[in-house]
């Protein structure tokens, strides 16, 4: 009786840290996934001119597409002063949704962290 408790404990932990270890994976996933994103987004604001109205509109459907690309989506893309790009990506997993958030964007208008 005594080994088939033992199995039991022992098989509940191995699901226990199968599950965790899906859910950190996932997340690993979409942190990547949004940094590159917003990497990707910022990089297509410069440009020699400075921003301009026409450089700020295709720096969202980028993030969308790259953040695609990975299986993300983008749940928010804001292009903020001095050319910083923050997005926030959400992944389905089978234990819900997986969330990241990332900026990028020139070092001196991101300010301090």
């Amino acid at each position: 009786m005594l080994v088939v408790a033992v199995v039991a404990v022992t098989l509940v932990l191995a699901g226990t840290l199968a599950v965790a270890l899906r859910a950190h994976v996932a997340r690993t996933h979409v942190q990547a996934a949004a940094d590159l994103a917003a990497l990707a987004a910022a990089q297509s604001l410069v440009v020699p001119t400075g921003l301009t109205t026409e450089t700020t509109g295709r720096a969202c459907p980028l993030a969308v597409e790259v953040a695609d690309r990975h299986g993300a989506r983008v749940v928010t893309c804001v292009v903020g002063q001095g050319g910083v790009v923050e997005v926030v990506l959400e992944t389905a997993t089978s234990l819900g949704a997986a969330r990241a958030t990332a900026r990028a964007g020139p070092v001196d208008a991101s300010g301090p962290r």
